[in-house]
């Protein structure tokens, strides 16, 4: 969020609306797109799915859920396992507990972003 309030306000423009946010968003995410795509070459298929998948929801606290891996196309839940286990020790995905009730979200905000477009 401070990334996009600096942008913006380097812009030096008395009107800030939602056309201007958006568009500074958008340059965000491309100036970080190469980097992005790294991480697709990096990662496996299912890896790749997990992220895109978590990215779509926001956060994701019933990650083995038959809703969740029906809507994601996964099949296997040692699969999605290992993958998210991976992803948190990669440190693309992080853990949170919110009432006891474990949460996953991805731990870059832009990459999210650019992720769930």
């Amino acid at each position: 969020m401070q990334v996009i309030c600096n942008r913006v306000f380097a812009q030096k423009t008395k009107k800030i609306n939602r056309v201007l946010i958006n568009t500074v968003l958008n340059n965000i995410l491309y100036e970080f797109e190469d980097s992005y795509y790294t991480y697709r070459e990096m990662l496996t298929k299912i890896q790749w799915n997990v992220l895109r998948a978590i990215a779509k929801e926001g956060k994701v606290s019933k990650i083995y859920s038959k809703h969740f891996m029906s809507r994601h196309d996964f099949y296997n839940a040692s699969s999605l396992r290992k993958a998210l286990e991976s992803l948190m020790k990669d440190q693309l995905i992080y853990k949170s507990t919110n009432q006891g009730i474990a949460q996953y979200e991805i731990q870059d905000v832009f990459f999210s972003k650019w992720l769930a477009r």
